[in-house]
């Protein structure tokens, strides 16, 4: 996805705090998006971005992370410590989505799980669950057995083919719990029988997590009620990548290097990349890409732009001031044809709140590693 990736600091935007920030900072993007109409968004007005009905994400209108250079709010930036990589932060992204999974399940340390599903997000909910509990009871069901084997080499305690196990996974998991069943089912798969099994194994009082968007509507057995199963989703993260970053930096979650299957460049992103993914997609987990590296911006081009990001910025924001997109006044240009006549006055507004307020951004970020596909 060309949301998710990693870079360096390499100019400021104007209204930039420079105490906070510096040239050569290590940098990763928080690329999800909301309307943030706080007067009318019940979600973006508590605080929970992930929650709006209006949910997007950040993709560069010239590549995203594919492209040399990309502009980003400074909202949606976050320091990577020194001691970890640019490739590690290529993966934060994805990490946070499994971390705000296993925050919604309120995992704890002793606390039993089944994950449905092997991929590169279910193997990232494994590496969290044993990051809070080492030597908890972790089940991994998933048909493929090239991912069986990276989850059992990822830290699961028992893996299983769903489709050949003779006494299911409802069996296993009730063996292994004395009859009681799991803490929290963690669903990657979105199907009839992954939701059929996970309530069955789940405890008195378990979480079912579903983290996945389905294709069709799913029959659920009401009569979970006499468990009292909570059944909750996981939409993606809620300002989860600063909590992500500390618990790498310190060294509670390990082991995501190892999940960085393959690392090509951006001329090799369709035959080793796509096409790899295409026919031996299950062999890996996170292909990084790296972007070519051309030379920085040249300061006589950097200052230019500078001077037409604040002449463009200061008319648009003359138009909203004097209230002429509201009153059609022709004395004043609406802000939607300055930008439309001056592409610069674009890049001076965010695009979350063009043409409604102008926020401190970072200039320019050059992108290191972006993460190719899930």
């Amino acid at each position: 996805m060309l949301c998710r990736f990693s870079g360096t600091i390499i100019r400021l935007g104007r209204g930039i705090d420079m105490a906070a920030w510096s040239i050569g900072t290590k940098v990763v993007v928080d690329p999800l998006i909301s309307c943030m109409v706080t007067n009318k968004c019940n979600a973006c007005a508590s605080g929970h971005r992930n929650r709006c009905p209006k949910i997007n994400f950040i993709v560069d209108r010239k590549g995203g992370g594919l492209a040399e250079y990309v502009t980003i709010d400074v909202q949606h930036v976050h320091k990577i410590p020194d001691t970890l990589s640019l490739e590690i932060a290529a993966c934060i992204e994805p990490i946070a989505v499994a971390w705000h999974a296993v925050k919604r399940a309120k995992f704890n340390k002793g606390d039993t799980a089944l994950i449905l599903g092997g991929g590169p997000t279910a193997l990232f909910v494994l590496r969290i669950l044993r990051s809070v509990s080492p030597s908890s009871f972790i089940l991994l069901s998933d048909a493929n057995p090239t991912r069986r084997s990276l989850a059992f080499k990822h830290g699961a305690t028992e893996v299983l083919d769903p489709e050949h196990t003779h006494f299911g996974v409802t069996g296993i998991i009730y063996k292994a719990t004395g009859g009681f069943g799991v803490h929290a089912v963690f669903d990657t798969l979105g199907v009839q029988s992954s939701v059929d099994a996970a309530l069955l194994c789940l405890r008195t009082g378990g979480t079912l997590v579903n983290m996945v968007m389905w294709k069709k509507n799913v029959m659920m057995n009401m009569n979970f009620l006499f468990k009292e199963i909570i059944v909750t989703g996981a939409m993606a993260y809620d300002n989860d990548h600063p909590e992500v970053i500390e618990a790498i930096a310190s060294g509670q979650i390990q082991g995501i290097e190892e999940l960085i299957t393959d690392k090509i460049q951006i001329e090799d992103v369709v035959r080793k990349g796509y096409m790899t993914l295409l026919n031996q997609g299950d062999e890996h987990v996170k292909i990084l890409v790296r972007p070519h590296e051309p030379p920085p911006p040249s300061e006589e081009a950097s200052a230019k732009e500078m001077t037409n990001d604040k002449e463009a910025g200061d008319e648009a924001s003359q138009s909203i001031s004097t209230g002429s997109l509201k009153s059609g006044r022709e004395d004043k240009k609406p802000a939607a044809e300055t930008v439309k006549r001056n592409p610069s006055a674009v890049s001076s507004i965010p695009i979350t709140t063009r043409l409604i307020e102008r926020r401190p951004k970072l200039s320019s970020i050059r992108t290191n590693f972006v993460e190719l596909v899930e």
